[in-house]
């Protein structure tokens, strides 16, 4: 008889890097796991059978829509596996609007569910609580504010700490990173980070750059470099800027050694501003959608602050622009206030190490394997519910 057999769902590329993670740790722990999944080429390495590769990274209203038939087609194969296979444990990972609707299949057929990295019902108002209490068994979360929500609901609910935590390493030290750009010791870097979505990549970029502009009139002897988050993201920058001044760099494989080296960053909001915040780069936040996604967001969304860093925290340590506020201008003023003052920055950096300390102790992905594996061994005992 072989071992359990698990699928794992992963819709975009923060989640997949998680996902694999994950894998790996039930590996470790089981290595008889039967591994089935969607995802991409990290989770193929994990040793993660892939039933789909897509990546559906979209982000709004409006860029879901494009998506749609490409999402059902993932999606009818998905519960196709859950109806037929009957795995022994489905693990989604983040992205709800595909994972709850299988969430939903699975409890149909009686498939015990542990959901990693929780939907964002702290954003989007606490009325998915009791919908996902009825289709999960236990809850994985990652942000330290997120465990109290479902305990209010009955859910079993385990906050294992962020896996970010487990591969914070630089890719090559600041030395080396300044040499590659041909840069001195005491050369100033701005890191720009736009993003790893073409859509995001095409709102965000020209405001940086347009920002980037006028921050380098004011403070002289600034280089700036954009992290691109793959070799089309790359293209994509060069396109949009296609004059390449030399004061302006665009290098892939490098995201963390230039937040790392930067003085200050301008940072799109998602994961890199935990990352910024990790490392203890001060940063300037930015944020655009299009504008029906926009206007939907708006009545629906309800959260204080856009940026990881400053839900952590708790209060607003860094600076963060949203849509219409989101302009080169704003965005250079934040960011030269920042660059003429080392006590400001000073003051930022002391706040993000208390972000990072909230963020839990390293070993998420191995916590969560093990409460993956125990929620099994209940099953086994207790039998189906």
């Amino acid at each position: 008889m072989g071992g359990p057999k698990i699928l794992i769902v992963a819709g975009e590329t923060s989640g997949e890097t998680h996902a694999a993670r994950l894998a790996e740790a039930l590996l470790e722990r089981e290595p008889r796991c039967r591994l089935f999944g969607m995802g991409g080429p990290r989770m193929r390495q994990a040793g993660v059978r892939l039933l789909a590769d897509e990546d559906l990274g979209v982000i709004g209203f409006a860029e879901v829509l494009r998506h749609l038939p490409t999402l059902r087609r993932v999606r009818s194969r998905l519960i196709r596996f859950l109806r037929e296979e009957r795995p022994d444990l489905f693990i989604p990972v983040d992205y709800p609007g595909l994972n709850l609707q299988l969430c939903k299949t699975a409890k149909r057929y009686d498939i015990s569910v542990m959901y990693y990295i929780s939907p964002q019902v702290w954003a989007w108002g606490h009325g998915r609580v009791a919908k996902i209490a009825e289709r999960v068994d236990r809850m994985i979360t990652i942000l330290p504010f997120e465990a109290p929500l479902y305990e209010a609901a009955g859910v079993d609910v385990h906050f294992v700490g962020h896996p970010l935590l487990e591969s914070l390493d630089v890719e090559v030290s600041d030395e080396t990173l300044r040499r590659e750009l041909y840069l001195g010791a005491g050369d100033r870097i701005v890191g720009l980070l736009p993003g790893s979505r073409r859509d995001e990549v095409d709102r965000l970029f020209p405001v940086m750059v347009e920002a980037a502009g006028r921050i380098r009139a004011r403070v002289p002897d600034i280089s700036f470099v954009a992290a691109a988050a793959s070799g089309e993201r790359a293209r994509q920058l060069q396109d949009l800027h296609p004059n390449n001044q030399a004061w302006l760099r665009v290098v892939t494989g490098r995201t963390r050694a230039i937040i790392h080296a930067s003085e200050v960053a301008l940072v799109a909001s998602g994961t890199a501003t935990l990352e910024a915040a990790c490392l203890g780069t001060p940063m300037v936040v930015l944020y655009r959608l299009s504008w029906l996604s926009w206007l939907i967001g708006r009545m629906l969304v309800k959260v204080p602050h856009i940026a990881l860093a400053n839900l952590v925290a708790g209060e607003r340590i860094v600076p963060e622009f949203l849509q219409h506020d989101a302009t080169g201008p704003r965005v250079a003023a934040e960011a030269v206030s920042l660059l003429e003052s080392e006590e400001r920055r000073a003051h930022v950096r002391r706040a993000l190490g208390l972000v990072r300390q909230r963020l839990g102790a390293p070993g998420a992905s191995g916590r969560a394997a093990s409460l993956a594996l125990s929620l099994l061994d209940t099953r086994l005992v207790e039998g189906p519910s």
